[in-house]
């Protein structure tokens, strides 16, 4: 929802992921969206905003560490979604609404 030019959410409907090593569950490689991770490409933008991939957050759009966050309350299936490696990866998250 878009109030007065600003994107008006819940904070307590924030979506986190991080990324870790399967044998090493405590050493975090990034969190969605970061420096590390990069750019996360929306695939779902009518259930999820996710900040513009910035360092400094513009005009109360958020920024690059901020997290993604559902526009409303419900339960989801979570998709992200990686191609490629390393630093060029492209990287994707979504939520789809459960039926």
């Amino acid at each position: 929802m878009i109030k007065s030019g600003f994107l008006v959410v819940d904070g307590n409907l924030t979506v986190k992921i991080i990324r870790t090593d399967a044998a090493d569950k405590d050493s975090i490689n990034f969190w969605v969206q970061s420096k590390e991770s990069g750019k996360v490409k929306n695939l779902t933008p009518d259930t999820l905003y996710i900040p513009p991939f910035v360092e400094e957050n513009v005009g109360g759009a958020g920024a690059w560490n901020d997290n993604p966050i559902a526009f409303e309350a419900g339960t989801y299936d979570i998709v992200f979604a990686e191609k490629g490696a390393g630093t060029t990866a492209e990287r994707f998250l979504g939520l789809v609404p459960k039926a």
